[in-house]
Parts: C-alpha cells; structure tokens; sequence
C-alpha cells in the first residue's frame, strides 16, 4: 500500500475524540475535520461551539453526548460508531483537574478525578480496541500533561493520573504493536483553557517566567501535533510522548 492509498482509507475512516466540546478538544475536532477526517465528538455536553461546527459538517462530524466514566454506555456507543464506520484514531482527550493541597483533598474528589483522568479513558480505550485489532490497524493518542513531568504545587492528584497515563502508554504500544496499532501521548504545557482557568494569577505568572517563550501554550499547536501522530508519515511512532509546552520543560 502506497502513502497516496493509505491517505485515502484513513478519511474514510472515523477518528473518535473526547472532550470534544471546548478547549483542546475542539481545537483537534477542527483540525481533523480540515484535514478530512470523520469525527465522533465525545463529550459530556454538546457546546454551542461544536453544534455551530456540525451545521458546518454535517456528514464528517457526529456529536456525542456521554459521560465516559459510565462503561456500559461507552461500550454501547463504541459498538454503535463502529458500525457506522471503521474506527481508525482515538484522542483521549477529556479530563478533568482541581487546585489544591493534597491532605486537604477530599477522598470523593480525588478518587472521580482518577476515574475520569485515568480509568475512564482506559475502558474506553480497551472497547475501541476489540475493533482495531480485528482489522490489525489504528491510531491510540492520549493527551497527558506537563504536570506529570513537573512539580507543580495543588496537582498531586492530577500530576498521578497523567503521570499513569504515560507508563500505560509505553507498554500498550508494546503489547500491541505487531497487530500495526500506534500508541502515543501528547504532553501539553499549561494552555489557555476552561482548567487552567482555575489557577491563581500568582500560578500562571510563575509559569510564564519559567517559560523561555513567555506565553501558554496554543491548543492549535498541541492539535497539530496530534494530527502528525494519525497521519501516515508517523506510522513508525509508538510508545513516545511528545512536549509541547513552549520550552517550560527545559
């Protein structure tokens, strides 16, 4: 199979991402649809954003409205999208994140982050595979943090569950490999989004100034690098996370 034929047969393929609706999310949505891709949205509320792009996109874009924390509906749906078509890329983007010392945490607020930052996307991941490895092709993508590389003050618990993230990426693209499937993460630097907003103005200060760029980083950015992990020229990468955090980490 040549690069022209392999283009071909991925857009006409579907490429699931979660956290659809805002932020990071709807950067990637926007960005595949431009590239040509079919997109399944999932989200836990459809955005005014995301219903203005769907009249845009009417048959390369379908919005879902799910709580991936609840497996019985995420394996209905799953089987649901798989039969409208192929399942080629999924972006486990959503997420969820709170500022806070960890021993003043409460117990039922750090145990739903994990589900939502960490087990959640892990389940869901697991039900997209049962159809990628049948057809021995597939794209996994995982958006993890730079708070998992770094120490940053009130994201203990946050920090864990991306941290999590990473090591299960590095043995999923080994477990997985030979059935042609790619497992990757992205690692964003703080974005200028709805869960950074969270942060105190003292906290997104000292970020910038330990930044070499000075600025957050752009959700565009961090969707192309996404876009480059699906498409064809990226089918010898696996196993790898990839910073995009406008020098922060240096």
């Amino acid at each position: 199979m040549n690069r022209e034929t392999s283009e071909v047969l991925e857009m006409e393929e579907q490429v699931l991402v979660t956290g659809g609706s805002r932020g990071l999310g709807l950067a990637t949505v926007k960005l595949l649809l431009t590239n040509g891709y079919y997109v399944s949205s999932i989200s836990r509320q459809i955005s005014l954003e995301l219903i203005e792009l769907s009249e845009c996109y009417p048959s390369r874009l379908e919005t879902v409205a799910l709580d991936i924390r609840n497996a019985e509906s995420v394996a209905l749906e799953v089987r649901r999208l798989a039969k409208i078509r192929p399942i080629y890329g999924l972006i486990n983007n959503a997420a969820q994140g709170f500022d806070g010392l960890f021993v003043t945490q409460r117990p039922e607020l750090i145990a739903d982050c994990i589900q939502m930052n960490l087990t959640a996307p892990l389940m869901l991941t697991r039900q997209v595979l049962r159809y990628m490895l049948t057809r021995r092709r597939g794209r996994i993508v995982f958006v993890s943090s730079l708070a998992a590389h770094r120490g940053y003050t009130g994201l203990s618990v946050y920090s864990a569950t991306k941290a999590g993230i990473e090591g299960f990426v590095r043995v999923l693209a080994r477990e997985i490999g030979s059935r042609t499937i790619t497992v990757n993460a992205v690692v964003p630097g703080f974005m200028d989004t709805e869960m950074t907003s969270t942060l105190h103005e003292e906290q997104i200060k000292q970020v910038l100034r330990r930044t070499p760029l000075g600025r957050l980083t752009p959700t565009d950015d961090v969707a192309s690098m996404v876009a480059y992990l699906l498409s064809p020229a990226a089918a010898a990468i696996t196993g790898s996370s990839f910073i995009i955090d406008a020098g922060a980490s240096i």
